[in-house]
């Protein structure tokens, strides 16, 4: 399949203030108007908007990020569609940060909250609640531990009125309750110009709604950098994955 030839234009402008020298404010808006089919006889540029704004800076030696999105649903760029994760349409909430040097190691914890289809009649509203931890500490002077996890929580907000005329089994499919949860350990040893990596994940993902999709996804890595020449790199990699079922499923890969 081709996509639909577009059209559009897209302007912003960014306006960052240094608060003091530990603290900045940055503020972006943009607006565009997007043609998505200049081939239909009915569409018509649509005129969009974004916004972010948010402060980063620090307490003692722990950095703090702190910023609110929203972006309208008829927000395009018209050279690229997907220009990034935070310039998705018809979606606002607010993303979250605090890293702190201790003595046991850095600890990271970030938190993001997004609402989406916020305007649409045909489909519920999303909610998602998004936990990560990050603890990394050196060993030696050449070897790195670190540790990350996640809990990621999807849930179903407002329901419109086209949604609730729908048969249950219908209403279900578009209503997300989903849990996921994950953890990685890695370790990180340099030798010489070559930086020697060893991970292993392990991830649960459960469905409330439908069942059968509720898998537990495992894996290892082992992975190699070699860092030559200003201007050459090697990178290798091996990895086992296998995904199984859990309790309420049945069957399993390995890849």
């Amino acid at each position: 399949t081709f996509s639909p030839p577009s059209a559009g234009d897209a302007y912003g402008g960014l306006l960052v203030i240094h608060l003091n020298p530990q603290w900045q404010w940055a503020s972006e808006y943009a607006w565009s108007y997007d043609n998505v089919n200049t081939l239909a006889p009915g569409s018509q540029r649509m005129f969009g908007r974004a916004w972010r704004t948010g402060v980063t800076g620090t307490i003692r030696r722990a950095a703090v990020n702190i910023a609110y999105r929203d972006v309208g649903p008829d927000f395009g760029s018209p050279a690229n569609p997907s220009l990034s994760a935070l310039s998705n349409p018809d979606r606002r909430g607010v993303d979250s940060s605090l890293s702190d040097p201790t003595r046991i190691g850095t600890i990271t914890l970030g938190y993001s909250f997004l609402q989406s289809n916020i305007n649409d009649l045909n489909l519920p509203e999303q909610l998602l609640h998004n936990f990560t931890e990050v603890w990394s500490k050196p060993l030696n002077p050449t070897t790195v531990i670190s540790l990350n996890s996640h809990q990621t929580l999807t849930l179903t907000g407002t329901v419109p009125a086209a949604v609730l005329l729908l048969p249950p089994d219908q209403q279900m499919q578009l209503e997300p309750d989903q849990r996921d949860v994950g953890a990685n350990l890695s370790v990180t040893r340099q030798v010489g110009k070559v930086a020697l990596s060893l991970g292993g994940s392990r991830d649960w993902f459960r469905n409330n709604n439908l069942t059968g999709q509720n898998v537990i996804t495992s894996s290892v890595l082992v992975g190699a950098n070699w860092s030559g020449p200003a201007y050459f790199q090697l990178n290798s990699n091996f990895s086992v994955n296998w995904v199984a079922g859990d309790k309420s499923t049945v069957g399993g890969t390995r890849s």
